[in-house]
């Protein structure tokens, strides 16, 4: 006769390793997509000079739930604090660079910027301003305007940006290692048993 045994507590730590899987797989997205997140920012300040700030404000980031394995990283259109939109989700102009007097009051030599094309430029009526709301940016009068109204000045929109530099396609590739590389990660724990369905996230 031939017995088995301890078929109950493998049959147990299999059970536990299957109910691990989708929050194995949570992990390993979030942590992946923060990865990706820190190459994007990274890769768009290099080729564009801009703030850390104004990229974040342009890159949208779902993480996945244990009852949504769905995640996705993109870079969308500008949103300012509390969610202020600006014409067609364009950056404001401060965080190009800006530089001139401040505060200038609409004196001076005007405002100089660097885009990322056609590179350096200038407002030369061009103001900085702090606003009550602790918003800062490069605004100019109207034409053939008085002291007032004036407008808020704006550079290009980062997904437009984005779309035409080679940035998308290499963070795909960063998102796919680093998915590969946690979720080994993540099953090796379980295999071990030093982590499990413990409903953590990422």
């Amino acid at each position: 006769m031939i017995r088995f045994k301890g078929v109950s507590a493998t049959a147990r730590r299999l059970e536990r390793m299957a109910n691990g899987i989708p929050q194995a797989a949570q992990r390993a997205m979030s942590r992946a997509l923060d990865t990706t997140e820190t190459h994007v920012v990274r890769a768009l300040r290099r080729d564009l000079g801009l703030d850390r700030e104004a990229i974040a404000r342009s890159i949208e980031v779902k993480k996945p739930t244990f009852s949504d394995l769905t995640g996705y990283l993109k870079v969308r259109r500008y949103a300012g604090m509390g969610g202020r939109k600006t014409p067609r989700g364009k950056i404001p102009l401060i965080y190009f660079n800006a530089r001139g007097p401040e505060p200038s009051r609409g004196k001076g030599s005007g405002v100089r910027y660097r885009l990322p094309a056609p590179g350096r430029g200038a407002v030369t009526k061009g103001f900085i301003l702090e606003l009550r709301s602790k918003h800062r940016g490069v605004y100019r009068r109207k034409m053939d305007a008085g002291r007032l109204p004036i407008v808020e000045l704006y550079g290009p929109s980062l997904a437009r940006v984005a779309r035409r530099s080679d940035v998308m396609r290499p963070a795909r590739v960063v998102y796919r290692e680093a998915f590969a590389k946690r979720l080994r990660h993540e099953l090796g724990r379980l295999t071990t048993g030093r982590g499990g369905a413990d409903g953590a996230g990422a």
